[in-house]
């Protein structure tokens, strides 16, 4: 009997926990970008401030080659326009350069977000 009642209450609490956290989420503003390498897409998913500090590395260097970069970009499509300038930049002449593009986030990203504890996640 108190098994039952121990089971239905974590049940009670694990629905009860994800709406909560689904609901947090959808008052933030997620953003995905998918990047191609080597034909392979990857996408991250985050918050604006969380991609720009995963894909500082990548703007720093950009940015190293032409001042004219923005490091700091205002929304997703500027960070798309930032990531791919760098690209262009730190990867000219490859045969087959990196480039990013701003896609729809999908439920599927944002639950595995919430699953992360709210950190930038990148899937394949």
């Amino acid at each position: 009997m108190e098994l039952n009642l121990i089971k239905e209450a974590n049940a009670y609490l694990n629905y009860h926990s994800n709406n909560y956290i689904t609901e947090k989420i959808s008052d933030t503003k997620l953003i995905t970008i998918k990047k191609t390498r080597k034909g392979k897409d990857s996408f991250n998913t985050g918050t604006l401030e969380q991609l720009k500090k995963d894909f500082s590395y990548t703007l720093d260097s950009g940015w190293s080659y032409n001042h004219k970069i923005n490091t700091n970009p205002r929304n997703g499509k500027a960070l798309e326009k930032a990531l791919n300038q760098s690209t262009d930049e730190t990867q000219k002449g490859s045969f087959d350069p990196n480039y990013y593009q701003l896609v729809d986030t999908t439920d599927e990203m944002i639950e595995a977000y919430a699953k992360n504890n709210n950190e930038s996640i990148t899937t394949y």
